[in-house]
């Protein structure tokens, strides 16, 4: 009796490990794991949300000045620039960088200026693009000639595709601002230029 209680104690733990073995996947038979199984595919829908980005760079540290000349200034002289130019004063350290991406490959965009507040009388403002660089193929419609910055927006850069220019100054549109003080006035208390991108 003893040896027949050892006998079955024995064949049921060889039932027991074979009851509890692992499979093995042969992951040398590419058909193992690539063909076999339950296959199933499940669809998802991918939504690109529009972008919309805009900014102006420059390499001037701190505050940009029209008066880069004040240590050499001589009685007589404008107040900006010479007496040869007529008293104009220009920045041309500027670049001006985009990004759009619309839901409609279509679409076109373009970047508008405009000044948050009037100039004082006897002085101008004019923003012109003197230059373009690395647009990444995306063709678009820079506004070359100068415009003179008011309140009422203006197209600076025209017919703009989905795309970007690429980022920092030597890329983008260069802007270059000529500055008119016949009356030696100065720009009033926080006096902005804003660029806007806006589709079309």
């Amino acid at each position: 009796m003893n040896n027949f209680c050892r006998l079955v104690r024995c064949v049921m733990m060889f039932f027991c490990f074979q009851g509890t073995s692992q499979e093995i996947l042969d992951v040398s038979d590419l058909a193992t794991y690539i063909l076999g199984g339950d296959q199933k595919s499940v669809s998802a829908n991918l939504e690109l949300l529009p972008i919309s980005l805009l900014n102006i760079t420059t390499d001037i540290l701190g505050v940009a000045s029209f008066n880069k000349d004040t240590d050499v200034r001589v009685a007589g002289y404008p107040a900006f620039g010479t007496i040869a130019n007529g008293g104009e004063a220009t920045l041309e350290s500027f670049w001006l960088n985009y990004t759009v991406r619309s839901l409609d490959l279509l679409d076109k965009f373009k970047i508008v200026v405009s000044t948050n507040q009037p100039l004082p009388e006897g002085m101008t403002l004019e923003a012109q693009i003197i230059n373009v660089s690395g647009l990444n193929n995306f063709n678009s419609t820079p506004i070359m000639h100068p415009i003179l910055l008011s309140e009422v927006e203006q197209v600076i850069v025209d017919d703009i595709p989905n795309g970007n220019t690429e980022v920092g100054v030597g890329k983008g549109f260069q802007v270059k601002y000529t500055l008119n003080a016949t009356n030696a006035g100065e720009l009033p208390s926080g006096f902005q230029v804003i660029y806007q991108l806006a589709i079309k």
